[in-house]
């Protein structure tokens, strides 16, 4: 019973580290392309719709 406490610990540490990686990876993409572009889009000039 121990065993079965001590690997659920271990595999749900490395789901908050994957999930942790994940987030900071698409906040570095994120920032990245803001830079590259150095220009701010205007989400109503995007959208085909009329206000």
């Amino acid at each position: 019973m121990r065993y079965l406490i001590v690997c659920l610990l271990i595999s749900l540490a490395a789901l908050l580290i994957a999930a942790a990686a994940s987030a900071i990876h698409i906040l570095m993409k994120r920032r990245e392309l803001r830079k590259s572009t150095h220009e701010t889009i205007d989400p109503i000039e995007e959208t085909d719709l009329k206000p």
